[in-house]
């Protein structure tokens, strides 16, 4: 089960998450510790990537579509949308 929180205030907004991860195979399900569930997109990008579950997605994990993702950003988007429209 993952634990994840935000809190916001008038000059930003914090997230915290737990770093155990499940990860799915052919022989079974694989706990994983310490695996960060928060990506910054860096650089002027206001916008930070929370995921929760599993390590990945159809046998790919996340902090390597979410990497490669983040490598083609340029300017910032004007709204979250475009972020996901981007994904």
């Amino acid at each position: 089960m993952t634990s994840q929180v935000a809190v916001a205030n008038f000059h930003g907004i914090a997230v915290a998450s737990d770093t155990v991860v499940t990860q799915s195979s052919s022989e079974g399900m694989k706990t994983l510790e310490n695996m960060s569930k928060i990506y910054s997109l860096g650089g002027s990008h206001k916008v930070v990537l929370v995921h929760s579950g599993n390590a990945d997605i159809n046998g790919v994990a996340h902090w390597l579509h979410l990497t490669e993702w983040i490598r083609t950003l340029t300017e910032p988007f004007s709204t979250l949308g475009e972020y996901v429209n981007s994904y």
